[in-house]
């Protein structure tokens, strides 16, 4: 009986290291002909994600945005935050990039698309390619474009 508590003692030990001991996250940079996307353990970035002490945006299908305007940010051609353009990259509308994200009402007869998820005190907001709102009907609002 002895041997018994012991060798269940040893293995109460045992599990209890194992519950505690930290898993590694593997996350990495990936590419492939479409372009760049942040992996991360089974899934991929989306939205806004700091990577390294940058900050990037990710589609929702995984791929990070580059050259490009996200509201009132532009992402360089690293697909990293910057203040401006680089001073060779002519100005970028962002009324003409089809993969941009926008924001549109979740309910409600609003047809506007907007760069600030905010704006015209929306309460409920999905989040969609240029593309898929110009489709939709949805135009361009005044006070964030």
């Amino acid at each position: 009986m002895q041997k018994f508590k012991r060798l269940l003692a040893g293995f109460m030990m045992a599990i209890s290291l194992l519950a505690f001991t930290p898993v590694a996250a593997h996350a990495e940079w990936r590419s492939d002909s479409k372009g760049w996307w942040y992996s991360d353990g089974n899934s991929y970035a989306q939205w806004w994600r700091q990577i390294d002490g940058k900050w990037y945006y990710f589609y929702s299908d995984g791929y990070m945005a580059k050259n490009t305007w996200m509201g009132s940010y532009y992402l360089g051609s690293d697909g990293a935050w910057t203040t401006a353009p680089a001073s060779n990259t002519s100005s970028v509308s962002t009324t003409n990039d089809k993969t941009q994200m926008v924001y549109v009402a979740s309910s409600g007869n609003g047809k506007k698309y907007h760069s600030d998820p905010n704006c015209s005190n929306m309460k409920g907001t999905r989040h969609i390619t240029l593309s898929e709102a110009q489709s939709e009907g949805y135009t361009a609002c005044s006070k964030c474009y």
